[in-house]
């Protein structure tokens, strides 16, 4: 069963847990706030959501109870001290309850199962969020969207129904073909990390597709993410 514990905390500066992490030989990949760990078969995860009912509020996920989440929590909690006016550690957090009443908040919706690659997740996206508008096709464009740029309201919830098939279909077969996309179109600059992140997808380790899409979801403060 999966275990969450929410981090409730009121950031003075901002802290890069990715840095924080990147020395711990169970570190898998990170970026800022986001980091996947793993050892000895347990993963656990952290990310940052930022929401628009509640507070911003880092989350410490993994599969169990394992030694490597509590390993994760304690350190996780350490580092944003050091920036923080004050912490609320709450858990392990109930998954069938909302934290946050996000009624009031406009719906919208994309159904997973029209996206088989990231392609067309662009699509859905042009469909159901921001119908007969051009934009870039792109993550950083897609972050522009969800800040209402392109027409979406300016907060909302952003319903992914199908989501697991999503998960499944952008996982790390998709993530491969992507990062092998971006290696021949990046800066050179960009070329190490691009290889460094495609040979862990092609160990199915890493952040996927879905990730990528999910964080910047989450990131948002305008958006509420909601996987159905």
């Amino acid at each position: 069963m999966k275990v969450e514990f929410h981090i409730t905390n009121y950031d003075s500066k901002p802290t890069d847990l990715a840095g924080e992490l990147r020395d711990w030989p169970e570190f898998v990949d990170g970026r800022r706030y986001s980091v996947i760990l793993e050892s000895g078969g347990e993963e656990a995860r952290v990310w940052k959501v930022e929401d628009p009912g509640g507070f911003p509020t880092v989350v410490c996920s993994g599969v169990s109870r394992s030694p490597l989440l509590d390993k994760l929590l304690g350190r996780v909690v350490q580092a944003l001290e050091e920036h923080s006016d004050g912490l609320m550690i709450h858990g392990p957090i109930d998954l069938s309850k909302e934290p946050y009443d996000f009624s009031e908040l406009p719906k919208l919706e994309i159904d997973g199962y029209n996206i088989g690659s990231l392609e067309e997740f662009w699509d859905e996206i042009s469909e159901k969020l921001i119908p007969g508008v051009s934009w870039g096709r792109n993550l950083d464009a897609f972050w522009d969207i969800l800040s209402g740029r392109f027409g979406t309201p300016d907060e909302f919830e952003l319903v992914w129904k199908n989501s697991d098939l999503s998960e499944e279909r952008l996982g790390y077969e998709e993530t491969v073909r992507q990062l092998e996309i971006r290696r021949r179109k990046c800066h050179p600059t960009a070329v190490e990390d691009t290889e460094y992140r495609l040979n862990l997808a092609r160990a199915d380790k890493g952040f996927t597709v879905f990730d990528w899409l999910a964080n910047i979801v989450r990131e948002r403060p305008e958006v509420k993410l909601t996987l159905k």
